[in-house]
């Protein structure tokens, strides 16, 4: 076997092979993202390396003729794993250039992905050249290869979830947006059976090529490799590498409406919500055929879960939602009501009514290169459908602020690749912006016309007479004339800072490292956590907000003067957002407050209440303004019951038992009885925990009894609306939603005018 294959890597196809890889790796080292041994490069390196391999070990049969089949793949495999030495001695060198995180992660995934998929590929070109005579082999092994990424694209086509375990390209997780890309049971359980499937092709060969007892020994591990391939296949769903959408029918409950089905975790904690999470699910999907004037053809599959996690396990797309249009489902995992995604993913559903035939959204078949689709389009239909949203500036109002900063991507990059060239939030909200200023200033007719042709730049110019740069000049103009309020462009700037994956440092290590971290904090090891943050804000210096999660590591560890120099240290870089200076001033008020020193507290708190910040942040500076006030003589008795409540802690930076929380907001109220601070604080509590007739009378208490601050006064309405809503009380809503619509600021407004909306549409 040595001498074979010796002369296997002498073969000149073989330093052919070799060349290919290398070029491809020296094209991905200039690649963002690609750039490091990792898995983006991995996945890459795998599926050229599997063609290489598979034809390679096609000529190791032919021209070692003397070889047994085993023989045959085992020189086969070796030279396929000698060629991925190329790829990675390039990236390898290529780490003196750019910033490598944790070559020993990239190793990980290189040898799981194109390490383990070359050995697939050896057996595909030992088998196939075994059976097929001269160059047939080789070509039917590539069309092996072929043939299984067309079956993993039609799994992703035909099933739910958008991961795909596939032999010769190892995984695809299936969105750009989970930065923390796990290779678990499920990649192991689909490993498992393309090794068996490996072991019944290599002994079927064998048995076409032996004679009386070795064939009988290879059509015996044939048997055992189809039995074990079956099995496997047969517990796929289980394994979690192959789900169907009924695999997840058998396992979820289900609630039908008038163009709904609607799947949810079997005995979820939000059980009783679904009716109302049902009603939700028609009220916007009117919302959104309203503003496209097309209505779905067929009814709409909602697959509902519990969590994130249990999306994943089934989906995939932990951190993202994802519509399939083509099979008319939404995957929704389950949040707050009402849920903030619902009507985005329910928009990409009804445009697939005038997107393409096969896939439903817009995209350029003959083009150059051709099937290009328009995210940009595709994404930025679901933003403007959306509207408004519960975000404090719209779409055009956040747009503006990009136009101020000097962020704003520009639409021909946008409507393009390149949308993933900048963050998510940069992208979808200036695609939304853009698409919704066509709707409503050239109507719904044209825009439909542009999403189903694919929206290139000839596109634009037939359907609106225009090209795309002559509108996006009338859009900026459009813009132009916004007014924001003041302090809004500050409070933008740390939503639109963040960088795309494609600009971030090893993201999938620090992604990985970050979970660890929470991990280590949640199982009580705080020191570890310090050390894993530690070297996380060393690899990504430019993203300050990692400060934060290591000062309040750090409070856990004990160490609370260090968490404390950090937090003043953040809060007072005035070439950080508001936000997160903001951020970090609360986080050092609650750890000033926790140890007593109120009057330490003091000046972070009336620094932080100068900076324009989100509303939530403002709420609760306002609560500890509270909390800190001090009479001639002493604190008052609403601010000695607030102090117990909001710094009383068990474990330093650790959060305290909500039941417990409860009881100290009923001392708030007992305390100072004429203000409806307690009664909220309360309130707010029991609709965490999903008792919505007890959050609903506490908040409606809170608000009989009043003498809340403006910001807290907002948020026990929005809060009231929807425990009386979850709970029944259509009346009660309303009353609530009035108060939220009349109010002066425009993010409270739009809330109150969606809750009227919901409850005329629920008392249709």
């Amino acid at each position: 076997m040595l001498p074979a294959l010796r002369a296997s890597l002498r073969a000149h196809r073989t330093l052919v092979w070799a060349a290919v890889l290398f070029l491809v790796a020296l094209a991905l080292a200039f690649m963002p993202l690609f750039d490091v041994l990792g898995f983006e490069l991995a996945f890459v390196v795998a599926l050229v390396a599997s063609f290489a391999t598979a034809d390679l070990g096609a000529m190791v049969v032919r021209r070692q003729r003397h070889l047994g089949v085993v023989a045959a793949w085992a020189t086969g495999a070796a030279v396929g794993l000698a060629l991925l030495v190329v790829p990675l001695l390039v990236i390898t060198l290529n780490g003196v250039r750019v910033r490598v995180c944790d070559y020993g992660q990239g190793l990980v995934f290189y040898a799981l992905l194109p390490g383990l998929s070359v050995l697939v590929a050896a057996a595909a070109g030992t088998a196939a050249q075994t059976l097929l005579p001269g160059r047939l082999g080789a070509v039917c092994a590539w069309l092996v290869i072929v043939a299984s990424i067309v079956i993993a694209v039609g799994r992703f086509v035909a099933t739910p979830p958008v991961f795909v375990y596939e032999p010769f390209a190892g995984f695809f997780p299936g969105t750009l947006y989970d930065e923390n890309i796990r290779l678990g049971p499920a990649f192991f359980g689909a490993r498992a059976e393309q090794a068996a499937v490996c072991a019944l092709a290599l002994a079927l060969a064998a048995a076409v090529k032996s004679r009386g007892g070795r064939r009988l020994a290879a059509a015996v591990i044939a048997l055992f490799g189809a039995a074990v391939a079956l099995v496997l296949r047969l517990h796929a769903a289980d394994l979690g590498y192959i789900v169907t959408a009924d695999d997840l029918r058998e396992r979820m409950a289900r609630i039908d409406t008038p163009h709904f089905s609607i799947y949810y975790t079997r005995g979820a904690a939000f059980a009783d919500e679904m009716p109302a999470i049902a009603r939700e699910h028609e009220l916007r999907l009117a919302q959104v055929v309203a503003f496209f004037g097309v209505a779905p053809s067929a009814k709409i599959t909602s697959f509902y879960f519990a969590s994130t996690t249990e999306k994943a396990r089934w989906m995939g797309a932990e951190n993202t939602y994802i519509a399939k249009p083509w099979r008319h489902e939404i995957y929704l995992s389950h949040e707050e009501f009402p849920h903030g995604s619902l009507r985005h993913e329910l928009a990409h559903v009804v445009a697939g009514e005038f997107g393409d035939p096969l896939f439903h959204v817009s995209v350029k078949w003959w083009a150059v290169p051709p099937l290009q689709f328009n995210v940009g389009l595709i994404e930025g239909a679901a933003v403007a459908a959306d509207w408004p949203t519960g975000a404090r500036l719209t779409p055009h109002e956040a747009v503006r602020a990009m136009l101020d900063l000097d962020l704003l991507p520009p639409l021909r990059a946008i409507l393009a690749p390149g949308f993933f060239g900048f963050s998510s939030a940069q992208s979808y909200t200036t695609a939304g912006s853009f698409c919704r200023f066509l709707v409503e200033r050239y109507g719904q007719d044209k825009f439909r016309s542009l999403y189903r042709a694919g929206g290139t730049a000839a596109d634009f110019a037939a359907i609106y007479g225009r090209t795309l740069a002559d509108l996006e000049t009338e859009w900026r103009a459009f813009l132009a004339l916004i007014v924001l309020r003041p302090g809004e462009v500050e409070v933008a700037r740390e939503r639109f800072r963040k960088r795309s994956i494609f600009n971030r440092p090893c993201p999938h290590v620090l992604a990985e490292r970050e979970e660890a971290a929470r991990t280590h904090l949640a199982e009580g090891e705080p020191g570890k956590a310090v050390r894993i943050f530690s070297q996380i804000c060393e690899d990504d210096p430019g993203e300050p907000a990692r400060k934060l999660a290591l000062a309040l590591a750090l409070e856990r560890d004990r160490r609370p003067a260090e968490a404390e120099a950090l937090y003043r240290a953040v809060g007072a870089d005035e070439s950080l957002s508001t936000p997160l200076r903001a951020q970090a001033l609360l986080r050092l008020i609650d750890l000033l407050g926790a140890s007593g020193r109120f009057g330490d507290a003091a000046a972070p708190l009336a620094g932080a209440l100068r900076l324009p910040v989100e509303d939530a942040t403002r709420r609760n500076l306002v609560v500890r303004q509270e909390a800190l006030a001090e009479t001639a003589l002493a604190p008052s008795a609403l601010a000695e019951a607030l102090r117990r409540y909001l710094f009383a802690r068990t474990d330093p930076g650790a959060d305290i038992d909500p039941m417990v929380l409860l009881e100290r907001a009923h001392d708030i109220a007992a305390a100072a009885p004429d203000e409806g601070l307690g009664r909220y604080l309360a309130g707010r509590l029991l609709y965490a925990r999903l008792a919505f007739p007890e959050a609903a009378s506490e908040l409606a208490a809170a608000r009989r009894v009043g003498h809340l601050a403006a910001e807290v006064a907002r948020e026990n309405d929005r809060l009231l609306a929807a425990a009386a809503w979850l709970a029944g009380d259509a009346d009660l809503c309303r009353a609530a939603a009035e108060r939220l619509r009349s109010a002066p600021d425009p993010q409270t407004h739009r809330q109150g005018e969606d809750w009227l909306a919901r409850v005329a549409f629920g008392m249709k």
